[in-house]
């Protein structure tokens, strides 16, 4: 691999810019972009995967781990060689080093020669053949391309090799919970877990294992420890937002989402986090107005349909009712994202004991879409056939509890998905909107 071209800083002190600029040219062959905003910075990593990263912690830990966390987010596996600099060795800051793969820590008083000396030992690694190193940039290619069961494979033969590379642990255990292998991954992560200063990665994952097998309680538990070394990754604050809602807890839940959204006002899985929370708080049309902005109708349907399945399954059916109304009026004019509401509002009504309105509320799904094979099995096909034929009057809910009519007066601007504004990763991997308890929820999925 070339040696890197670039050096990309982030500081807000002077000194540390002059003395970095002068140890760069005495390198030669290397520039220089010093960047002046978080957001520049981001910019440029993202539009230069091999220059190398300097950034300065007291610039405070919420824009360190802004910086670091969009390049990982971005790149799927960060392998970047960085520098984090620190006035002194504060075990918290050093367990947030490791946890981001920081290549080097330099503390205490700053030359222009231990600069130099930093950066060219990072880039002759660089440059020399390195397995692991190889093998990661697959693995990032690969997982960019979406090609997530190719990498599994080729991670336990990398870990078969170097057993102790905490690295390959963590980037194994993260493909094992894409694949919902929620186990293998726990008894891979827990013993970096249960050191006297644990693993924060490790934890984090552990959390998206809970939050994945319904655990939630744990989640949070695990979650939190994290948090405890590190409070301000925003992943991981999304994360343990979830998993609050997931245990019934959407005031606590709002709180990490605004945690997030104060180091990040544009993160969007905060948002959409924030937007479930207010929907769980009965705050529906400040939720469904945050939603608007940062999500399209399958999404925005697909956040409504787990708010309220969370409602039903805590027995608050009214609310989880009122959602999926709340959806219907908004989204219905999509008949194949009204179809799987009307049919998860037909499971909230048998939950609830209502087996006229279910009846009604899964005829009405299968009106929509006949070929939406779950809502099959709880509808009389040829009684719903003939109806139409005999142009008898069509099945519909209760006027109280529905009005057909109001479906059709959506406007026009809200049957037509926005177009994708930021970020487009979900770090949770949509485990929150899935289901599989025994009533067959369907999810609604965002990116169909």
């Amino acid at each position: 691999m070339s040696a890197p071209q670039a050096l990309i800083m982030r500081t807000n002190r002077q000194e540390v810019s002059d003395l970095t600029k002068k140890a760069v040219a005495s390198l030669g062959s290397v520039k220089v972009v010093a960047t002046d905003r978080v957001e520049s910075c981001i910019d440029a990593l993202v539009k230069d995967a091999g220059a190398m990263l300097l950034v300065d912690w007291s610039l405070g830990s919420a824009e360190v781990n802004q910086i670091l966390g969009a390049i990982r987010r971005h790149f799927k596996v960060e392998i970047r060689s960085v520098i984090l600099v620190i006035d002194e060795i504060i075990p918290e800051i050093v367990a947030t080093a490791i946890e981001y793969g920081v290549s080097q820590i330099h503390s205490g008083p700053l030359a222009v020669e231990t600069i130099a000396s930093c950066l060219k030992n990072l880039m002759d690694e660089v440059q020399h053949s390195n397995p692991i190193r190889d093998t990661l940039l697959q693995v990032a290619v690969a997982r960019e391309k979406g090609n997530w069961a190719f990498v599994t494979p080729v991670l336990q033969n990398l870990l078969d090799q170097n057993p102790e590379n905490t690295r390959v642990v963590m980037e194994l255990a993260e493909n094992l919970i894409h694949e919902k292998n929620w186990d293998s991954a726990l008894n891979l992560l827990a013993p970096l877990a249960s050191t006297e200063i644990p693993h924060i990665r490790a934890l984090h994952l552990m959390g998206r294992c809970y939050l994945g097998n319904g655990n939630s309680e744990e989640a949070i538990k695990v979650l939190s420890k994290a948090k405890l070394l590190n409070p301000d990754h925003l992943d991981r604050l999304v994360d343990l937002g979830h998993a609050f809602m997931a245990n019934d807890q959407p005031e606590e839940a709002k709180a990490e989402f605004n945690q997030a959204l104060a180091i990040d006002p544009d993160f969007m899985d905060a948002q959409k986090g924030k937007g479930q929370a207010l929907l769980m708080t009965g705050e529906v049309n400040e939720g469904l107005a945050l939603l608007k902005v940062v999500s399209g109708n399958r999404e925005i349907a697909s956040i409504f349909n787990t708010a309220a399945i969370l409602s039903v399954r805590k027995e608050r059916f009214e609310k989880g009712r009122d959602l999926y109304i709340t959806a219907l009026r908004a989204l219905g004019s999509d008949t194949s994202i009204a179809s799987r509401l009307f049919y998860n509002l037909g499971l909230a009504y048998t939950k609830w004991s209502k087996l006229e309105k279910a009846q009604a509320a899964f005829d009405r799904s299968y009106k929509l879409d006949p070929t939406f094979s779950k809502v099959q099995k709880h509808v009389d096909v040829q009684k719903l056939e003939r109806v139409a034929q005999e142009g008898l009057p069509q099945p519909t809910l209760a006027v109280e509890e529905f009005k057909e009519e109001e479906v059709a007066k959506v406007d026009a601007k809200d049957s037509q998905d926005p177009a994708p504004i930021g970020r487009k990763e979900v770090s949770a991997d949509g485990i929150i909107t899935e289901s599989t308890d025994e009533d067959e929820w369907s999810p609604i999925d965002p990116a169909a």
